[in-house]
């Protein structure tokens, strides 16, 4: 998203700089968004799947419920199927 504001603020910069350029100006920047957003979105894949395989479903839990001291507690709903057990990591001896 931080791409994606210098993008605007770049092109906004050109059509300010350049009169008569606007409609072009429009189409590389929706195209440079595009690329910026794809480029992005390839970035983050390796991550995002990490990320899938630590999380469980969340429609197994309940709504946060923000406590008096601040802490967030997130309940397990009583119907949820039991969790899976995580596989040891390698070189670790349990």
């Amino acid at each position: 998203m931080i791409a994606a504001g210098l993008l605007l603020t770049a092109f906004a910069a050109q059509a300010q700089t350049q009169p008569g350029a606007e409609l072009r100006t429009l189409e590389d920047m929706a195209r440079a968004m595009r690329d910026a957003m794809e480029a992005f979105g390839e970035s983050i894949a390796p991550w995002a799947e990490q990320l899938g395989r630590l999380l469980d479903d969340p429609g197994a839990y309940e709504s946060p419920e923000l406590l008096p001291n601040g802490d967030i507690l997130i309940r397990r709903k009583a119907d949820a199927p039991p969790l899976k057990q995580p596989d040891a990591a390698p070189g670790l001896d349990l």
